[in-house]
């Protein structure tokens, strides 16, 4: 019987370059084991994935798990002692029938049960919970201490139930050492992008998915270029651009 194999996509509202990673490996390693795409169910479906991104789903099913948690880090909403005796618990349904979970997100992972784990982290949006939790407004210094030993012991458990950590370029490398005190592997995102000889021209391209929550700065990419063009067409010559801003942007 073919090893099962987990593959969770923590942050599945919609589809992008996360949900093209999640549907890739899976399409690969369903060639020789049993896989699932765990998800919520509330961006899109397994077959979507497919059609979009060019790839043969069909030996690959479909776990979805409504109410996941946007976080599976501690301080927040929840006390130590309710992630222990819940959040643990939870883990422990969503990892454990797997002998590899994959987890690949913007966050902290959850405790992996299975039997070996392995985290694709696209940024991590999210650090280890220590600095979160040695709160100034804590009453009592030994409070404080203990809550931080308290967190400390459950990240070590935490980043010991994953065999190996990726990273999707040196940028999140580097900040995902910087957040969790991890080295990690970067494994580029699976992008096929072939260019066709041509002339060359200086130009500045900048792709990403428009977020309310501004998290990639095309606020500020979209002030620049506009500022950039508007000093082109002060100079003499022709504008290199492709187009100009829409000033409602």
């Amino acid at each position: 019987m073919a090893a099962r194999i987990g593959i969770f996509d923590h942050l599945s509202a919609n589809r992008g370059g996360g949900q093209l990673v999640v549907a890739r490996i899976a399409a690969e390693l369903a060639r020789d084991f049993s896989v699932e795409v765990i998800h919520d169910g509330a961006g899109y479906r397994l077959g979507e994935l497919g059609e979009a991104f060019g790839l043969d789903l069909s030996r690959v099913r479909e776990r979805i798990v409504r109410g996941l948690p946007r976080s599976f880090a501690v301080p927040g909403d929840r006390s130590f002692l309710s992630y222990v005796t819940e959040g643990l618990r939870f883990d422990r349904a969503l990892t454990e029938p797997y002998a590899l979970f994959v987890y690949s997100g913007h966050g902290v992972p959850p405790v992996s049960h299975a039997g070996a784990g392995m985290v694709y982290c696209h940024f991590p949006f999210e650090g280890a919970p220590r600095a979160d939790s040695d709160l100034p407004g804590r009453r009592y210094a030994l409070d404080r201490w203990a809550r931080v030993r308290c967190y400390d012991w459950l990240w070590s458990r935490r980043m010991r139930s994953y065999r190996a950590v990726y990273a999707n370029s040196n940028f999140t490398a580097s900040w995902i050492e910087r957040l969790w005190g991890t080295q990690s592997d970067v494994l580029y995102p699976p992008v096929a992008a072939p260019v066709r000889p041509g002339k060359k021209r200086n130009m500045i391209i900048s792709i990403g998915r428009f977020d309310g929550r501004d998290r990639k700065n095309l606020g500020a990419q979209l002030r620049a270029m506009q500022a950039g063009e508007q000093a082109a067409l002060a100079q003499p010559g022709q504008h290199p651009g492709t187009g100009r801003v829409p000033a409602e942007l």
